[in-house]
């Protein structure tokens, strides 16, 4: 891609439970997943009408504006990208290692445009963006961030915890 090096992080192909569970909902949750008829997700043909392009997909490039942060709940996860314009996307955190999304690295993040079922929840835009393929910058660079991301989190957190008094069982035997 472009000279640069890249490393596949996350590959919806490679992805059998959320494919399974789309599909699922698909049938049988109204108003959730994806219209089942003409290509049911996940299927060969949907895949092979993706990449033939019957299936729009498009491609966000930029840097990772902020890093994996989860909700409040814990229950979902995403992260931010600024594109050379920089305007901000959210996009969802869809597993691996959260510490590979450093502020300032290079992402590209392949989606699909796919309509919603007719009966999708109001307020939901009618197309939505199903992430396909996530790569991130592979280099000494992203070592390098991740170190400093590291000592930085290590630095914060040494500052938030005071250092605990020694225990007596702590003390050197001579004293």
């Amino acid at each position: 891609m472009d000279g640069e090096r890249w490393e596949l992080l996350y590959d919806l192909h490679g992805d059998a439970l959320r494919v399974r569970e789309t599909q699922k909902w698909s049938f049988d949750r109204p108003g959730f997943g994806f219209p089942p008829e003409p290509l049911l997700f996940g299927s060969d043909e949907w895949w092979a009408a993706l990449n033939t392009g019957e299936i729009e997909t498009r491609e966000e490039v930029g840097s990772i504006a902020q890093p994996v942060r989860r909700d409040s709940y814990g229950d979902s996860a995403a992260f931010e990208v600024r594109s050379s314009d920089g305007a901000v996307t959210t996009w969802p955190f869809l597993g691996g290692d959260e510490r590979l999304y450093v502020e300032g690295l290079r992402i590209r993040i392949r989606y699909a445009l796919l309509e919603r079922k007719d009966d999708a929840p109001i307020g939901l835009d009618r197309i939505a963006k199903v992430v396909v393929q996530i790569w991130i910058e592979s280099s000494s660079e992203q070592a390098a961030h991740h170190r400093a991301e590291l000592v930085r989190r290590r630095h914060a957190h040494d500052a938030a915890s005071p250092a605990q008094p020694f225990s007596p069982w702590d003390r050197p035997a001579d004293e």
